[in-house]
């Protein structure tokens, strides 16, 4: 039983010594180099990688919050607490979609915000008051409107941070990036920051 035990281990010894210099052989006689051009098209694809991500999850919380706006509508609707001009006005409100392209006009922009504040504002207000404010259905959307916009709040953050950082990557290394893709958009990425700044 022991002279088995001992031929076992013996052995599984020389197959994990194997694989270790089977491994380290391997890996020795591998060159690999990698150039400056190499390493600034890995940071870029990475930078508008991290971009895309962050935009995504700005407009995933915006449909959260159009969502619970939509479902706070109707519990209004169920508790005979309507009103009519805030809906038709979130009709118009929905009709509008958060796009790079919005985003690189500043007026447009702030009047997106303006609108979407104004209506949250009224309808918070509204929370406060009546049946309302002791719907516990009714309540729990109006949470869960705040959460959205306290994670928009921070995706907007987020967005700028790295549009800001992937501006001033593009404007150091313009000619090396044309150079990689002569199709390379070149131009800043607009910020949200610019309508705060206005």
């Amino acid at each position: 039983m022991n002279s088995t035990r001992i031929t076992t281990i013996g052995g599984l010894e020389l197959m994990v010594g194997m694989l270790f210099c089977c491994g380290r052989s391997a890996t020795l006689n591998e060159n690999t180099a990698f150039s400056k051009n190499d390493s600034l098209t890995d940071r870029y694809l990475n930078m508008q990688a991290t971009l895309l991500h962050v935009w995504n999850k700005l407009v995933r919380h915006e449909k959260e919050k159009l969502s619970a706006i939509d479902e706070m509508f109707e519990r209004m609707t169920r508790l005979h607490q309507g009103d009519a001009s805030l809906q038709s006005r979130f009709g118009q409100i929905k009709e509008l979609r958060l796009t790079p392209r919005l985003l690189s006009n500043p007026d447009v922009l702030e009047e997106y915000d303006f609108a979407h504040e104004s209506l949250i504002n009224e309808m918070l207000t509204m929370a406060a008051t009546g049946q309302l404010a002791t719907d516990r259905e009714f309540q729990a959307l109006v949470d869960r409107v705040k959460i959205a916009e306290s994670n928009i709040s921070l995706n907007r953050e987020d967005y700028d941070s790295i549009a800001q950082a992937f501006n001033e990557f593009m404007q150091t290394h313009q000619l090396v990036l044309k150079e990689i893709d002569q199709n390379c958009n070149l131009n800043p990425r607009p910020t949200f920051g610019s309508v705060t700044k206005k």
